[in-house]
């Protein structure tokens, strides 16, 4: 029996046309919720360190490219949640605006925190990596909606970071200025 996700919804029904049978939302969460949690609950062991089984296969389906975009992708979704104490192990003392105004980590986290920054989406343009040996830069064009000091606007900013291959996967380092 083969479920499509292209069927429609009608009254809290989906149907699919392959299965000529209605399947209440209810019965079709039942039948995927246990296929869920049961991929979502192994573990892997590598290198000696306990791994959730996820985290193990997207590493080995992932490009390095693909890790490095994801790290990015990563802050920026900290940007969003305001999620400072993950931004903080991405930063240096210093953090650099698109207007060119550098100010102290520790006060760009402030304002991310009280609401002064908010950020709401992005997208990644024409993203761009070059590893060399175990360090990486990513430049892409960051299209990010935001609203800073009381102006929302969606901005396309040129973007740069570094990375450093680890142990553990591509990890971001603090840019200095």
């Amino acid at each position: 029996m083969q479920i499509v996700y292209s069927s429609y919804k009608r009254n809290g029904s989906y149907f699919c046309k392959e299965m000529s049978m209605k399947i209440h939302t209810n019965v079709m969460m039942l039948i995927l919720i246990p296929f869920l949690l049961i991929g979502c609950s192994g573990k892997c062991v590598a290198d000696g360190v306990e791994k959730p089984a996820e985290a193990k296969l997207q590493e080995q389906t992932m490009t390095d490219e693909q890790q490095i975009i994801a790290e990015f992708e990563k802050f920026q979704q900290a940007m969003i949640d305001k999620d400072t104490a993950y931004l903080r192990t991405c930063l240096g003392k210093k953090v650099r605006h698109m207007s060119g105004k550098v100010e102290t980590t520790d006060d760009w986290l402030a304002e991310v925190e009280s609401g002064v920054m908010n950020y709401y989406s992005y997208k990644i343009k024409n993203a761009r990596v070059s590893i060399s040996g175990d360090t990486a830069t990513l430049d892409c064009d960051t299209e990010l909606n935001a609203k800073v000091y009381g102006m929302k606007g969606v901005w396309t900013l040129p973007s740069h970071s570094t990375y450093k291959k680890t142990t553990g996967g591509w990890k971001m380092t603090p840019a200095e200025f």
